[in-house]
């Protein structure tokens, strides 16, 4: 038998997925970069304070609307290395606090974003930087081609977005250096690290811009089918400080499907019941196929017409023709 680290692994959606792919340092950024997507646009996923529940049903959300080059940053270590199994890309925060920092778990997160901020500039990517306690609704996070600004937020919601450029690069690395761990170790812990950074970009020469121009933000107590606006990106955001897991059901954001597997999403329960059914198919196939040689050997003397085949293996033979796909998932 194959050693398991060769085999292609794939998750309920029958996607492929890569385990192990964990980044613990500044420096493995750049190799994990070079084998995601060559979109120039990753979006980095805050776990600090998101329950695991909250994780798995935010992913489902991401399977849904098609989210690809995104990083989960945490410190909660079952969690991240059960998402590095799984094959998402995973940056162990606790890793990137060089030396010894003292101060809140605000501030040691500060600077681990704020490096981490600066690391994905300088290696050219644009960041969309979010909280785990929301969800894209509508559509992945937009690519953004708009030059007329460089720095996006709202300072109620942890939700931003950097372009890179070189006045970004250098506007980022005069703020982290000289003012972000500084302003950080006094601020309240009710402010958020977009709060923060916005306050400290107020007086740079950033073109800034604000996320109601391009997302429709709601909070989650006041969604409903009517708050997505046809053409606008919507993402739902709430507290993560009570439990929400009801709210979100009320309102079909909850997309977890328990009858299944705590990592299902119920949009997989329909790959996995037409997987059955078709090796169901198979399986019948492969028995009327065998029967039917065996009246094909049997046909009148002088017939140049062979016998039509069984019903239950013409009436499959288009859908099958047209499903390899799934045949090749499990070859």
């Amino acid at each position: 038998m194959r050693p398991l680290g060769t085999l292609r692994w794939y998750n309920f959606c029958f996607k492929e997925v890569f385990p192990g792919r964990i980044v613990n340092g500044l420096n493995q950024l750049e190799n994990v970069l070079k084998i995601v997507r060559n979109d120039k646009t990753v979006t980095l996923v805050s776990l600090y304070g998101t329950r695991e529940l909250l994780v798995r049903n935010l992913i489902c959300h991401f399977e849904n609307v098609g989210l690809r080059n995104y990083f989960f940053l945490g410190d909660y270590f079952e969690l991240l290395s059960d998402l590095v199994r799984r094959g998402h890309l995973v940056i162990y925060g606790n890793h990137l606090l060089y030396g010894e920092i003292s101060g809140t778990d605000f501030a040691k997160q500060t600077v681990v974003k704020g490096n981490l901020i600066r690391r994905f500039l300088e290696l050219g990517y644009n960041i969309w930087l979010m909280d785990g306690n929301m969800a894209p609704v509508t559509n992945a996070l937009p690519e953004l081609s708009d030059q007329s600004f460089e720095f996006l937020a709202r300072d109620d919601v942890e939700l931003m977005f950097l372009r890179n450029s070189l006045n970004t690069r250098n506007v980022w690395n005069d703020l982290f250096v000289s003012k972000l761990d500084e302003k950080s170790s006094k601020s309240s812990e009710k402010e958020n690290f977009v709060n923060l950074i916005s306050k400290a970009l107020e007086k740079s020469h950033l073109k800034m811009g604000t996320l109601d121009e391009w997302i429709v933000l709601v909070n989650l107590a006041k969604y409903n089918k009517d708050s997505t606006v046809k053409g606008r990106d919507t993402v739902v955001y709430w507290s993560g400080l009570s439990p929400v897991e009801r709210e979100l059901e009320n309102v079909s954001l909850w997309l977890i499907d328990d009858r299944w597997n705590k990592w299902h999403c119920q949009r997989c329960t329909l790959s996995i019941q037409r997987a059955q059914a078709r090796l169901r198919l198979a399986f019948h196939m492969m028995i009327e196929g065998t029967k039917f040689k065996k009246e094909k050997r049997a046909k009148p003397r002088g017939s140049s017409i062979d016998p039509e085949p069984p019903p239950g293996i013409k009436s499959h033979i288009y859908e099958l023709d047209h499903d390899l796909d799934f045949f090749s998932v499990l070859a």
